[in-house]
């Protein structure tokens, strides 16, 4: 008997016990064991589901070197990108395209004449003004990393000790 005979069959049996009900309007309860490999949900109708057993949940099983091996990587490249991300953003390029501008300046002389004019004053005023929200910026996006950084160091030194610890045992 194939699977879709096996189902009819049943649908046939579940239909005439749900017939061979007395027809007096109670609610009445039926009870259907699932047994086997079976999987997924039986639906009666259009509203009633019977969920099939849960499965035990799987058991912990002690890591691998292979295992390990991808932890490790995963937790270097994720230390590798949060440096990255730390150093290497918008306020940096920004910083350092500002400090290219004023070391250009100064050589062509340009912002020496402007120091040496009336306002001394304005050119730190200017630079101050517009470097320290972005140096805040910068250190903002630096702390946000640094948890990252943290957890993949110590995922590093937890795996570094477990491969120590195979090595010695």
């Amino acid at each position: 008997m194939n699977r879709k005979e096996g189902l009819d069959d049943l649908a046939t049996r579940i239909s005439a016990l749900v017939n061979e009900l007395p027809n007096d309007g109670r609610e009445r309860a039926m009870t259907v064991t699932v047994g086997g490999d079976n999987h997924g949900n039986i639906t009666f109708g259009n509203h009633i589901t019977i969920n099939t057993a849960v499965e035990p949940p799987e058991q912990e099983r002690p890591l691998t070197d292979a295992d390990l091996r991808a932890i490790k990587h995963q937790a270097t490249r994720q230390q590798r990108h949060a440096l990255i991300r730390s150093y290497i953003n918008v306020p940096f390029v920004l910083m350092t395209l500002i400090a290219a501008g004023v070391i250009a300046s100064l050589l062509s002389g340009h912002l020496w004449q402007l120091v040496n004019g009336g306002s001394p004053w304005l050119v730190p005023a200017v630079f101050g003004a517009v470097f320290m929200p972005i140096a805040y910026w910068a250190a903002q996006l630096k702390r946000r990393e640094q948890p990252l950084i943290r957890e993949a160091k110590d995922t590093l030194e937890y795996v570094r000790q477990m491969q120590h610890r195979r090595r010695v045992t």
